[in-house]
């Protein structure tokens, strides 16, 4: 309670400055241009896929952050190609 009155007592507010937080490192503009480079380059060649755990060995960020680029900054879906039995 003492720190939330010493910080309205500062600031005048009990909202974060801007810029006070931990900096982001993971999805900085050159790791998402990175990753979209791995990713757009196997469009142009069938057979050649590149996995996302593939992706994080080559960018050095983890699994979840190269999905989270995936999906909300690229606006990409992966798909996973399941074969099934055929019945007859």
């Amino acid at each position: 309670m003492n720190k939330i009155i010493r910080k309205i007592d500062r600031s005048g507010t009990s909202r974060r400055l801007p810029n006070s937080g931990h900096p982001r490192t993971a999805r900085t503009a050159d790791k998402i241009e990175e990753v979209e480079t791995l990713v757009v380059s196997q469009e142009d060649l069938p057979q050649t896929h590149r996995t996302q755990r593939q992706i994080v060995r080559e960018v050095g960020i983890s699994q979840h952050s190269v999905n989270r680029i995936v999906k909300k900054d690229l606006r990409l879906i992966c798909m996973i190609c399941m074969f099934h039995m055929r019945l007859n």
